[in-house]
């Protein structure tokens, strides 16, 4: 098959997937804005899930602009500047997106499980307030990391890797506290639980995959247009998959985007 072609059928796939990525994560924001406005509030946890998919949302969709761009051959940023503005763009949608998610996990581990520890109780009558400010540091944690390393693209992936060692770090060492937790679940709504527990372990696997792809591409991207596509199609099918599990393990976020859809189809059809 020709290397050309080739690349034309991994660049199409990898800008569909940016692309119904994003129309996930979108969703998810329209059924918390229909929630919002239904009920004048949201939960935490939905605040949480809002952010996380308006970022990787932008994530995606910026995503799709450069790739497309590029396999179109009209991505060639002379100016230096302006290519370290774009890595710096891109390496903060996706630094933000993994602490959102991080957040989101910790929130989880907080909520389920259930310590005598001091902080964590502490940290257990606090979070629904501690959440804003979680948020508002992983945007600073993401912009601090981001702009030193707008000089290349190798370095980026350097720091999306250190990122992510760091975030798997973090969530491994919080499950196994969980599973060793004697005192268990702090409630018997056991089936939100067993979810929230699947969300973060897919999480968890999927960073700990991209983990192993960059550590393996690494030396290689630059050089091999093939392995350069696989490893963009591995690094962002994980943000769709992760919301698209999250859509489906939550009732009423399920609910809500067959309600979407039924008004996208009824509009389509008339």
């Amino acid at each position: 098959m020709d290397i050309t072609f080739l690349q034309y059928i991994l660049g199409s796939v990898l800008c569909t997937e940016c692309i119904a990525g994003g129309m996930i994560n979108l969703i998810i924001v329209a059924a918390n804005i229909v929630k919002w406005r239904t009920m004048k509030f949201l939960n935490t946890v939905d605040e949480i899930l809002s952010s996380l998919a308006i970022s990787r949302s932008l994530c995606l969709f910026n995503g799709f602009l450069h790739y497309f761009l590029y396999l179109l051959g009209l991505w060639d940023v002379g100016n230096p500047w302006a290519k370290s503005s774009v890595s710096v763009i891109t390496m903060f949608l996706y630094s933000t997106n993994l602490w959102f998610a991080t957040v989101l996990c910790v929130f989880y581990c907080v909520k389920i499980t259930n310590y005598s520890w001091k902080f964590f109780i502490f940290l257990k009558t606090k979070i629904s307030t501690l959440v804003p400010w979680f948020l508002l540091a992983s945007l600073l944690i993401s912009i601090s990391s981001s702009l030193p390393f707008g000089l290349s693209n190798h370095e980026m992936q350097i720091q999306n890797l250190t990122n992510v060692s760091m975030e798997n770090l973090t969530l491994s060492g919080a499950q196994k506290r969980m599973r060793s937790s004697g005192s268990g679940f702090r409630n018997p709504n056991l089936k939100s639980h067993f979810n929230a527990v699947k969300s973060m372990s897919l999480f968890l696997v999927l960073q700990t995959m991209y983990l192993v792809i960059t550590v393996h591409f690494l030396r290689t991207i630059e050089a091999n247009k093939i392995a350069f596509w696989i490893y963009s199609i591995l690094t962002y099918s994980p943000p769709a998959i992760h919301s698209l599990y999250i859509i489906l393990s939550n009732s009423e976020l399920k609910k809500t985007c067959i309600s979407i859809f039924s008004i996208l189809i009824f509009c389509a059809q008339e």
